[in-house]
């Protein structure tokens, strides 16, 4: 297994609020994870890292919680973990923050077991190098004023009572679930507070996954036009080679062609990566 990891500040912001990690236990597990924190909260560069950390915590300590464990008890689990640095009297709201993470574990030579868990918006990419397969699972937020567009549940909100029913009585709408599966679309409706849960119980040897924050669909070309997210999905996953730090050479490259071309994203973007 390799695993790998970038994040980048967006065009729009003074701070980035996204953090990524990444890394392998061992000669069995390993674990890509991305936390994108909300830009209306104070200090949410910080809170990101402490749910991504808490994350990391939960898969390399606990792996069965969090490859068998009911998803929603999963978070629960983190937001609980990483709420201790509350302890520094840091701004209440800085955990405010989506977690994806792909936790992989080898069962033989041949086969791993993987689950991804996301909790807010952003990307899930799945490619099978043998058949040449690429599954995309976009999940966003829809609008519902006077909340900003698209506004997703963060799982900190479990922490306080009253923040959860005022997001429940404000922005009471399923969000969405698109699957590209291998060239077929299909949208689906999911409860807000529902975390979506891929699992893998034995999944090919060969494939490459990635998580992604919803930065993957902030980019504008030369004449400030928006671009779908589906246009970067190769330019984030495909590389030369996967050895050593595999997706910062790619996030690198395309970053300096993006200068280039006189291309923008203007939100912070996050990936992480596991090629099995």
């Amino acid at each position: 297994m390799n695993a790998d990891h970038f994040f980048s500040i967006g065009d729009t912001h003074e701070v980035c609020q996204d953090f990524a990690l990444s890394g392998v236990r061992g000669d069995n597990l390993s674990y890509a994870i991305i936390c994108d924190g909300c830009s209306s909260s104070e200090a949410v560069d910080f809170g990101a890292r402490a749910l991504a950390y808490a994350a990391r915590d939960l898969i390399v300590n606990q792996t069965p919680l969090f490859l068998t464990g009911d998803a929603k008890a999963v978070g629960r689990v983190i937001v609980d973990k990483a709420s201790i640095i509350g302890t520094l009297t840091v701004p209440p709201r800085c955990l405010d923050a989506t977690l994806l993470a792909i936790c992989a574990q080898k069962l033989s030579d041949s086969f791993f077991r993987v689950r991804v868990l996301m909790y807010g918006d952003g990307v899930f990419i799945r490619r099978s190098p043998l058949d040449g397969s690429v599954n995309t699972y976009h999940v966003e937020y829809q609008t519902v004023p006077p909340l900003p567009s698209g506004a997703p549940f963060y799982l900190s909100y479990l922490l306080n009572s009253e923040r959860l029913e005022s997001y429940r009585e404000s922005c009471n709408a399923p969000k969405i679930l698109t699957q590209n599966i291998n060239g077929v679309v299909q949208k689906t409706e999911v409860a807000f507070d529902e975390p979506m849960s891929f699992d893998y119980p034995h999944l090919s040897a060969t494939d490459q996954l990635m998580v992604t924050s919803d930065g993957i669909g902030s980019f504008k070309n030369a004449v400030a036009e928006s671009l779908s997210y589906t246009q970067f999905v190769d330019l984030f996953s495909v590389y030369k080679n996967t050895n050593g730090t595999y997706l910062q050479r790619r996030m690198k490259a395309m970053k300096r062609q993006l200068v280039v071309d006189k291309w923008v994203h203007d939100d912070d973007i996050s990936a992480a990566a596991i090629i099995l």
